[in-house]
């Protein structure tokens, strides 16, 4: 039984930042090596999950949760309730999940819960969902970037295409829940500073707020705010994307792709051959690949209970990012607080 079916995926209405509000027109781009197209062409993308970007990115995922630190060794400070009230609905559920071989925080019967334990219980749910969830990467499309050229399509291609277009291409293996949104980037060392407010006031509110408590994917690092960032992010069975680091999907490319741009590293020679084969894509989509099974696939084929979107069942309200954009969480019962007075909301 598939997780989720339906005709859109869900776009991520931005509050506190409405100039990152993405709609179904927002023009994207993907950086891409040649090899990673002919794998679009043929019908199939790879989506890495969390644990798979945390590889090149050490905080991927987990700028909020610096943020949540500060909260915790501060339990009368504005968003303390609300951060103590969500991860304690999964107590359990987390200690379940607790590493065996690393130390254990222990809270006593009728003992307060204190910052050590809460953080102990949030580091389990941010490994835990770092598995459960892929993300498939576009940046915002304005002008070509030489920063992006260099670090994912050097000497390669850019695709172009529109949420509205990625949404048609994927519509044939809706078999997964998916919710896009906008990246926000934070500088993590003016989170850090006790001694001084962050200056981007929106965003540390943000953190705070109920919808985005549960979605830390959509907070990075500054440093990479040259990339615009907007994502896909999708549920997975962990059981899979534990072996493989991700899914491969199979999607319709002809309904994807808007152009195809050439990297300009490329020689004169290479430029032309590869403008066209974009063109004879797009002008009747005739170009059809076929590829080997991969070891991978084979060994996903190879045991048919191991489907990446298949349900898991028993996840605690923790694992409801997905389900709802709103405000509030089903089972949790408990709102997001407002910022203090003077703070627009």
């Amino acid at each position: 039984m598939p997780l989720a079916q339906g005709r859109s995926f869900k776009i991520l209405k931005e509050r506190l930042h409405p100039e990152l509000q993405a709609n179904g027109e927002t023009e994207l781009v993907r950086y891409m090596k040649p090899t990673t197209l002919l794998l679009l062409l043929a019908g199939k993308v790879f989506i890495p999950t969390l644990s798979k970007l945390q590889e090149s990115d050490r905080l991927e995922s987990f700028v909020p949760s610096k943020v949540w630190s500060l909260y915790l060794r501060h339990p009368g400070v504005h968003p303390w309730q609300t951060l103590h009230n969500f991860i304690i609905a999964s107590e359990q559920w987390l200690l379940s999940r607790a590493d065996k071989n690393k130390h254990k925080v222990v809270r006593q019967e009728g003992e307060d819960f204190n910052s050590v334990y809460l953080d102990f219980l949030i580091k389990i749910w941010l490994r835990e969902l770092s598995i459960r969830r892929c993300v498939w990467c576009w940046n915002r499309f304005k002008e070509e970037s030489h920063a992006l050229w260099n670090l994912y399509g050097h000497r390669g291609v850019a695709v172009v295409s529109t949420l509205n277009r990625i949404d048609a291409a994927l519509e044939a293996e809706r078999l997964f829940k998916g919710l896009i949104g906008s990246i926000k980037y934070v500088l993590p060392r003016s989170l850090f500073e006790p001694q001084e407010m962050p200056k981007d006031l929106p965003t540390f509110y943000s953190m705070s707020m109920v919808e985005n408590l549960r979605r830390p994917y959509f907070y990075k690092d500054s440093g990479y705010r040259f990339e615009d960032e907007v994502r896909l992010v999708i549920a997975a069975n962990a059981g899979v994307v534990a072996e493989t680091g991700g899914v491969l999907i199979d999607f319709d490319p002809k309904k994807l792709i808007t152009k195809i741009l050439v990297s300009p590293q490329l020689v004169e020679a290479e430029r032309r051959t590869l403008e066209a084969l974009g063109a004879d894509i797009l002008k009747d989509g005739s170009v059809s690949l076929s590829f080997p099974v991969t070891r991978k696939e084979e060994f996903i084929r190879s045991r048919p209970e191991l489907q990446p979107f298949t349900v898991e069942e028993g996840l605690p309200p923790l694992f409801d990012d997905l389900d709802s954009a709103s405000a509030d969480i089903p089972g949790a019962g408990y709102l997001a607080e407002p910022p203090p007075e003077g703070h627009v909301w």
